[in-house]
């Protein structure tokens, strides 16, 4: 079934509140062929690749990205957590629905929680913990508190019935 037959554009991404009871971002993927395993079904390992470039498309709708400079040059986010619990297979070239909300945003720091369905029907939910960094060569990355501006555009993106800013 195409994403027109299910009346949903396929990659029309935007943010909404009908996920986790509150504002969150939402969009579609088409499952691969590449992405299944012998059985047919989605394997394991693809839905952190699908969590995170959710995430890039979720940042990119904010008007951001994981790839940051500013003066004192390369900011980066990388992982230090992530998982996924799958609930239900999901197949070649089915629609998968993809929300992600901010759970929490602390200084350095954020976690994204990330839910999958299929028609209507939970596929697996994850979560990505991302530090954010600067990033200088021949050094090791070295957390530091995510620039303001970025961490106002997160807060729109976090769920409604708890402090998502955490200091």
């Amino acid at each position: 079934m195409s994403a027109n037959e299910l009346g949903v554009a396929a990659g029309s991404p935007s943010i909404q509140t009908t996920c986790f009871q509150t504002p969150c971002f939402q969009t579609q993927r088409r499952v691969e062929f590449r992405d299944t395993d012998a059985a047919g079904i989605v394997h394991f390992s693809a839905f952190f690749v699908y969590m995170e470039q959710a995430e890039h498309e979720m940042l990119r709708s904010l008007g951001l990205s994981v790839a940051l400079r500013d003066q004192e040059g390369e900011i980066g986010w990388p992982r230090i957590a992530a998982s996924c619990e799958f609930l239900c297979p999901a197949r070649f070239e089915e629609i998968l629905d993809v929300e992600v909300a901010v759970s929490r945003l602390g200084r350095k720091s954020v976690t994204y929680d990330v839910r999958f369905a299929c028609g209507g029907t939970p596929v697996a939910r994850g979560t990505m913990t991302s530090v954010c960094c600067r990033i200088r060569p021949g050094q090791p990355p070295e957390a530091i508190e995510i620039p303001e501006a970025f961490a106002q555009k997160l807060q729109s993106l976090g769920r409604a019935d708890e402090a998502v800013y955490v200091v």
